[in-house]
């Protein structure tokens, strides 16, 4: 029998002022996940069902914390 998953992480981005650095460590991150999931499959009996990357900025104007969400399947 198969077993079922998704591998997540998350990170505060807020700490990079940089747009385009935020972009780049997304990025990096959700390459990262990839290869995790392909190394699981690889290693037998293991199916990923998705790889979901979630993040958050916080918002200039409310300082509130504004969530984004990036998912491969």
């Amino acid at each position: 029998m198969k077993s079922f998953f998704t591998i997540s992480i998350e990170a505060d981005i807020n700490s990079l002022k940089n747009f385009r650095m935020q972009q780049k460590l997304l990025y990096v991150m959700l390459q990262t996940l990839k290869l995790y999931a392909k190394e699981l499959i690889k290693k037998g009996n293991m199916t990923v069902s998705g790889v979901a990357l979630k993040f958050f900025r916080k918002s200039m104007s409310t300082s509130e914390k504004v969530w984004g969400r990036g998912i491969v399947t």
